[in-house]
Formats: structure tokens, C-alpha cells, sequence
């Protein structure tokens, strides 16, 4: 495979006239080819010049609108809700973003909520596009769902992108963007066209187990694993609160206890009833009598 080097305002400039060859109208067309450069320069190359046959694929098959037909609606002084027309998600959130610099320079705030759009790239962009007036931006998103819940088998959540931007004096601006699963789709899809395994910990296959091949992923997994938790006076509850909390409880832990793992933990306001309810709970989740005994009662 022979390597070359082009200039980014011609690769831009070809991308656009591709689009528009494809029956995009000019404006949208110059706004995905601007956003698949930017990101081929920042090095978010799943966002680049691999994403053009889907995107092609997608404006042939009518499932992207070529039409420019963003409108944008004042809610407020520092509010406007975007309508992406169903067009590409690049143009309708770099119009949001613009309008949002508008009512921020207007009124120290500015806030555009984008509806009836598609996928729209990095999120970084966005951030950049904000940092270059010299202003501090968020940026959220949200998608189909991709992402397992905790001890989960069937995605049930987006990947609901967050990104957060400040501008800097040098120009060199801070940039965040992240999914709020442990892996992006997009990382995911990338992998797999390069034939790398995925990290262990991000994915599981229709079955709960571990993935680490793209095509054996039947969700992601949550970033940071689990999330949240309770805190009770076990000499408040009633019995049958106890065998409820612990059997939950036992549920949400199964993957990580067993006859032959000990998660040591106080025995505070249990006896052998607590032990029976996790026993019995544990082998309704691996599908047999489990022999032997596990721990890790609560607190």
C-alpha cells in the first residue's frame, strides 16, 4: 500500500464535492467533510475518512437527509432548540454550537438542544468550536442502546457521550470527550476493522460473558464497572427486608464469589439464615446446587 501525504483544505474540498455528488446539498456536505478532516488531524480517525461509505451508504439508502433543512427556534435568551431536518449530526450541532456562542456572548450563557439529527462525530469538535471564541462548553449525547447494566446481559443503555472543553492562551485548548461506557462504539467498530482483541472489562457476549472480538460483543459495559450503593441499620429491618436486600445483593456479586473466592466481610446482623438465602440465590444464578458455602455478607 503506497502512503501520501494531502492538504487538509483539498481532502475537505473533495470530501464536500463527494457528498454533494451523492445528493447532499453544499451546506451540510462542507460541514461533515470539515468535521472528518478535523478528526483525522486530531487523530479520532474512527470519526474520519472511514466513516464516509457509511455515511454514503446511509444518504443513498434515505436514512440521512441530504437537504439543508436545519432550523433553529428561540425558546429563550440563552435557549434555542435546534432541528437537524434528519440531516447529518455534524451540521445541526455545529449550528447549535454557533448559536449557543451567540447566546453566550449575548447573555453569559448560552444552551441549544438538538432534536431530529444523526450521529454527529467527536464531541471534541464541538468543544474546540466553543474554545475558539474563548469560551468553557459542555457537550452531552445520547444512542441507541449499546451499554449493559450492572450484572446485565442485554444492552439497555446509550453510550451517552460527555464532553467538556476550556479554551487556553496558546491555543492548545483542554479537550475531554468521553463515552460513559467503558469503550466508545465507535473504538469498538475500529477495533474490529483492525482486527485488535478489545481490552478485558469493556464488553460481554450475549451470554454475560467476557468479549474481546467485535463481532462476539452483545453489549458494553459500564464505565468504572458499578456504580452507586446503600447504607442500612440492619437492626431496622424487617425479616423479610433482610432475605430481599440479600438476595439482591448476592444477585449483583455472583460473578465475583464462590465456593472457592472469600470476600471477607463483618457479620453484623446476620446468622445462618443470611447464608442460606445467598446459597440459594447463588445457585438459582449459576443454574445448579452450588456444594460448599460462599461469602460476602453484608454489612
Amino acid at each position: 500500500m503506497t502512503a501520501f501525504t494531502i492538504a487538509p483544505d483539498i481532502l475537505s474540498q473533495f470530501l464536500a464535492n463527494l457528498f454533494c455528488a451523492k445528493g447532499m446539498e453544499l451546506e451540510p456536505a462542507v460541514a461533515i467533510a470539515r468535521n472528518m478532516v478535523w478528526s483525522e488531524l486530531a487523530g479520532r480517525t474512527n470519526y474520519g475518512l472511514e466513516r464516509v461509505p457509511i455515511h454514503i451508504r446511509r444518504l443513498c439508502a434515505g436514512v440521512l437527509s441530504g437537504v439543508d433543512a436545519v432550523t433553529i427556534r428561540e425558546l429563550g435568551p440563552s435557549l434555542v432548540q435546534v432541528d437537524g431536518g434528519g440531516g447529518p449530526g455534524q451540521y445541526a450541532a455545529e449550528r447549535a454550537m454557533a448559536a449557543a456562542i451567540d447566546k453566550g456572548r449575548a447573555t453569559g450563557i448560552g444552551i441549544a438542544g438538538v432534536r431530529a439529527s444523526n450521529s454527529f462525530g467527536p464531541a471534541a469538535y464541538y468543544l474546540c468550536q466553543a474554545a475558539d471564541a474563548g469560551m468553557i462548553s459542555l457537550v452531552f449525547g445520547n444512542s441507541f442502546p449499546k451499554v449493559a447494566a450492572h450484572g446485565g446481559r442485554l444492552p439497555v443503555f446509550g453510550t451517552n457521550p460527555m464532553a467538556f472543553g476550556a479554551p487556553r492562551r496558546n491555543g492548545e485548548h483542554v479537550l475531554v470527550d468521553m463515552a460513559t461506557s467503558a469503550l466508545s462504539g465507535s473504538t469498538v467498530a475500529h477495533a474490529g476493522s483492525e482486527g485488535h482483541d478489545l481490552p478485558a472489562g469493556t464488553a460481554i457476549d450475549s451470554e454475560g460473558r467476557p468479549a474481546f472480538a467485535q463481532k462476539d460483543v452483545s453489549a458494553l459495559l459500564p464505565f468504572g464497572g458499578a456504580k452507586g450503593g446503600i447504607r442500612v441499620d440492619p437492626s431496622k429491618l424487617s425479616r423479610q427486608e433482610h432475605q430481599s436486600l440479600m438476595r439482591r445483593y448476592t444477585t449483583e456479586i455472583n460473578m465475583i464469589i464462590g465456593p472457592d473466592k472469600d470476600i471477607p466481610a463483618p457479620d453484623v446482623g446476620t446468622d445462618g439464615s443470611h447464608m442460606a438465602w445467598m446459597m440459594d440465590t447463588f445457585s438459582q444464578e449459576r443454574g445448579f446446587a452450588v456444594p460448599g458455602g460462599v461469602t460476602g455478607k453484608p454489612i
